[in-house]
C-alpha cells in the first residue's frame, strides 16, 4: 500500500479535522507523519483511494455525537412535560387557623 505525503492543511481538510487536532494526532502517534527536508510535518495518507483509519474513526464520532445530540433532544421534552405536568398539579390549601389550633386541634 503506497502513502501519499500532504501538509498539515491538507490533511486536515481530507479528515474533516482543524489543523491544531492533526498536530495532536501526530504528537499522541495516533496520525503516521514524518518531518521533511525543511523540518515541516507531513502527514502519510493512504493514496489507494480508500479511507485513512483515522477518518474512519472521525466518521465513527460524528454518528455518535449525533446520536447523543438526538437523546438529548428527546430527553430535555421528556423533562420538559414532566415540569408542566408539576406546574398544574394544585398547591395544597392553607388552614385558616393559627398554628395552635392546629397543633391542638381546636375551632
Amino acid at each position: 500500500m503506497t502513502k501519499r505525503r500532504v501538509g498539515i492543511q491538507e490533511a486536515s481538510r481530507l479528515l474533516g479535522i482543524s489543523r491544531e487536532a492533526v498536530r495532536k494526532r501526530i504528537s499522541r502517534g495516533s496520525l503516521e507523519a514524518e518531518k521533511d527536508d525543511q523540518g515541516k510535518w507531513v502527514v502519510l495518507m493512504r493514496q489507494d483511494g480508500g479511507q485513512d483509519v483515522t477518518s474512519e474513526y472521525v466518521q465513527q464520532l460524528k454518528s455518535e455525537v449525533e446520536y447523543l445530540r438526538q437523546e438529548n433532544y428527546r430527553k430535555d421534552h421528556i423533562i420538559m412535560g414532566l415540569t408542566e405536568g408539576l406546574r398544574q398539579l394544585e398547591a395544597p390549601q392553607e388552614e385558616k387557623r393559627s398554628w395552635w389550633q392546629r397543633l391542638f386541634r381546636r375551632g
